[in-house]
């Protein structure tokens, strides 16, 4: 995806690339619907994935809802309609049942693939559930949190992983599958040092790999300038980053 004039944060449930000016996934009559532009920039093109994603979704689902929606990326009334059931089989009552795709809907909806992932990988669901918070909040349509080139609920990044194309990235199913694959194989390769430094390691390799390999090697967090393959280098975010998501970890239930 090219990505023209984005605004950094961009995702994250803001108003950012939606027609409605609304900071949730939502129809508003009398105004165009979410995604329907795909013509316009990068922002309302992730919208547009977003709204896909949450139709797929509820697709996907027995949820009591018929017939299945058309995944089109537009937020009509019958995604609306789909939206309420989905809300009433998740649990949620009363005013919470509004056919709104907010940060609580989103949240319950991946719930499921962070507790498959999570089992299928050999991964805490909770750590997963930690990526994806500190990353898009829940936003299947997040686009830039971080920079530029991330894309969707674990923001994949477009340079990091050319191979990974904008429809991948912005699936749940993929982001979340490609994020519990990569902390597998980190957690097999930071083993040996004790639990916790696994942990800690593992997730730093989300958000750098040669941040990871540093805090393995000397087994502490690399906060000043550390010398790597014959380079400086500095990380001086990155035990902030791996405590976040730790932080959202352990409200996951």
């Amino acid at each position: 995806m090219t990505v023209p004039n984005v605004e950094v944060g961009r995702g994250a449930f803001r108003k950012t690339g939606k027609d409605n000016l609304k900071a949730n996934y939502q129809l508003v009559p009398n105004l165009p619907r979410d995604g329907s532009s795909p013509t316009k920039d990068a922002n309302y093109q992730a919208v547009n994935f977003g709204v896909k994603a949450i139709q797929a979704r509820i697709n996907s689902y027995d949820l009591g809802y018929a017939p299945h929606l058309t995944v089109d990326g537009i937020y009509d009334e019958q995604t609306v309609v789909a939206v309420k059931a989905a809300q009433e089989a998740l649990g949620f009552t009363g005013t919470g049942v509004d056919g709104i795709a907010g940060p609580n809907t989103c949240r319950a909806l991946w719930r499921d693939l962070f507790i498959w992932n999570g089992g299928k990988y050999h991964v805490p669901a909770s750590h997963l559930y930690g990526f994806m918070m500190l990353e898009s909040l829940g936003d299947p349509g997040a686009l830039g949190q971080l920079t530029p080139s991330d894309r969707g609920l674990c923001q994949i990044n477009e340079k990091a992983h050319p191979d990974v194309t904008d429809e991948m990235a912005f699936d749940p199913n993929y982001a979340i599958a490609f994020t519990a694959k990569r902390l597998g194989i980190a957690r097999a390769e930071f083993s040996g040092k004790g639990v916790v430094l696994k942990n800690n390691v593992a997730i730093a390799q989300h958000n750098s790999p040669v941040a990871a390999q540093i805090w393995y090697r000397d087994e502490k967090p690399p906060l000043t300038p550390t010398l790597y393959n014959g380079k400086l280098w500095t990380f001086p975010d990155i035990e902030k980053y791996v405590n976040n998501v730790l932080l959202h970890a352990a409200r996951f239930k």
